[in-house]
């Protein structure tokens, strides 16, 4: 929690971390440079005092410590200015390392978490709670971790490969006994290392006798260094089921170890399955012992599936993420309070912008978000503003998918941006072949989609942002007489060198919602014959 507190300060912000005189977390916050206010809690009198103190100081956000805080501060903001709460959520897994921060946030925190338990408050609303996402530690490289050095220090086996398990041991650990089992007869041998404690410990010892795999398991039990052993060992797995994306997974990941999870787990929020890690179904043994396997015996493929989930780790989870996440909704609660009498909305191009670009897909089974896409658009939903895709089909008026088609695709991204919490309000679409010329004025780079969706929605073009990937869409934009910047997930990109370019999506909300807050433009230039453009073109197209 300091580290956030910390870094929202250094990015401008108005930052107070509350709690009571004297505890750690004051004394830690203070160390940082980061302001503090002791507060009192409990009763009527300390409701009292800490409107007093916000009325005051009239923070952006409050970092608060305790549970009975929480409850105070909340009642306090009830009436009148809310700064947003954030208060760390409790870790739910005992042997995590603690190079992950997670915080749990609201414009006015509804409900209390604990434990991985959640406590309402009768007082307040519950749909205005939100967790923000975990901000990993990456300052020390995997390449810099010597493991056999660690191995010697940890008097662990130095032959053969260590796969890992951290957590706490339960019922789906017998499917990762039964995997283990599954290859005693491999090329490769592979020692299973338990990190934990659990009331079904005694029965998985039993089933290690009764599988005969004895001599290839680590009963660990409980460990407070658990970072060493993640540099120590050469996988991790992880079979248990959840909907929280799991602390150890992440951990492992920033410290280089491929990850082999369950389809039913929270990682698979992290793992691409054969791009940075490996997902198999739950309780199959069998699958477990192949993926386990295939890595354990293909060191190539591993160290790659290593490099790449930190990769993932270092741009998605990594503590910048972490704060790029809190801008967004510190900037988003900020326009909901200032209610701009403009009404501007963020235009979106669809494939390669929104969903990774198949040429001319019909289907929804290949519809794959853009990492991160879904969370970003959480934050600009957040703040009260439409999303509106405007995309190019020509594929329909060449015969390579249907209107059927392409609405089946559409309905498919939009199911996968609602599971993340976003959705967009709109899509327009040209479905005219390229050759149609002057005769279509709805294909970008024509303005027409953006023409037509600021009439029937009441945008203001002049506020708004095109996205795109390809230098048609922000031509498009800039005819509309919208900002514009460009969007890729790829390393290459047709996006000329004098316009603003992101690679994280993140990243682009937060200095959209930033741009509007200030009133500033955020392209890196207008086209000065765009309103023109706007003016003498006709109401409606496409």
């Amino acid at each position: 929690m300091v580290e956030a507190a910390t870094g929202m300060a250094k990015r401008g912000h108005a930052v107070v971390l509350a709690g009571r005189r004297g505890s750690r977390l004051l004394d830690r916050a203070t160390e940082a440079s980061v302001q503090t206010r002791s507060v009192r809690t409990g009763g009527v009198r300390g409701v009292v005092a800490l409107r007093s103190l916000l009325a005051a100081q009239r923070p952006d956000a409050l970092f608060i410590g305790r549970d009975a805080e929480l409850h105070d501060f909340c009642l306090a903001t009830w009436w009148g200015r809310r700064p947003l709460l954030f208060q760390r959520r409790r870790n739910d897994e005992e042997f995590a390392t603690g190079r992950v921060t997670r915080l749990a946030y609201g414009r006015c925190v509804t409900r209390f978490l604990h434990n991985g338990a959640v406590r309402r408050s009768p007082h307040l609303r519950e749909d205005l709670v939100r967790e923000v996402r975990d901000g990993v530690d990456t300052s020390v490289e995997p390449a810099s971790i010597d493991r056999s050095a660690m191995r010697r220090s940890l008097r662990l086996p130095r032959k053969g490969k260590i796969v890992l398990h951290v957590g706490e041991l339960g019922p789906p650990q017998e499917t990762t006994l039964r995997a283990l089992a599954a290859t005693r007869e491999a090329d490769t041998p592979s020692t299973l290392a338990f990190i934990g404690t659990g009331a079904a410990e005694p029965r998985l010892r039993d089933l290690c006798h009764e599988l005969g795999v004895q001599e290839r398991v680590l009963w660990l039990g409980f460990r407070s260094n658990v970072e060493e052993y993640l540099s120590a060992a050469d996988l991790l797995v992880l079979p248990t089921c959840g909907d929280d994306v799991p602390r150890t997974a992440l951990e492992a990941m920033a410290h280089g170890l491929p990850v082999v999870a369950s389809t039913a787990s929270g990682a698979a929020v992290l793992i691409e399955d054969g791009i940075n890690g490996l997902l198999v179904p739950a309780d199959d043994p069998a699958a477990l012992a192949a993926a386990v396997q295939r890595l354990v015996d293909d060191t190539p493929r591993a160290d790659s599936f290593a490099r790449r989930g930190f990769e993932t780790i270092r741009r998605h989870w990594s503590l910048e993420a972490m704060l790029d996440d809190l801008e967004c909704l510190v900037y988003a609660h900020l326009l909901r309070q200032q209610l701009p009498a403009r009404r501007p909305a963020l235009f979106l191009d669809r494939d390669g912008t929104l969903v990774d670009n198949v040429p001319y897909n019909g289907d929804p089974e290949q519809v794959r978000l853009v990492p991160g896409v879904g969370r970003a658009l959480r934050w600009v939903r957040d703040a009260g503003f439409p999303m509106i895709v405007v995309s190019n089909q020509s594929g329909v008026a060449q015969g390579l998918l249907s209107e059927a088609d392409l609405q089946r695709v559409n309905a498919r991204m939009r199911e996968l941006l609602q599971r993340t919490g976003s959705d967009v309000d709109a899509i327009y679409v040209c479905p005219h072949h390229p050759e149609h010329g002057p005769a279509c004025k709805c294909r970008k780079p024509q303005p027409g989609l953006l023409w037509r969706a600021a009439e029937e929605l009441g945008i203001d073009l002049s506020a708004s942002l095109m996205v795109g990937d390809a230098p048609r869409d922000l031509e498009a934009g800039a005819r509309a007489g919208t900002q514009r910047v460009g969007f890729s997930s790829e390393e290459t990109t047709q996006i000329a060198a004098g316009e603003l370019l992101y690679r994280s999506w993140t990243a682009l909300v937060r200095d959209f919602l930033r741009a509007l807050h200030s009133g500033e433009r955020l392209d890196a230039s207008v086209r000065d014959d765009a309103q023109q453009s706007r003016a003498s073109a006709p109401t409606r197209s496409g």
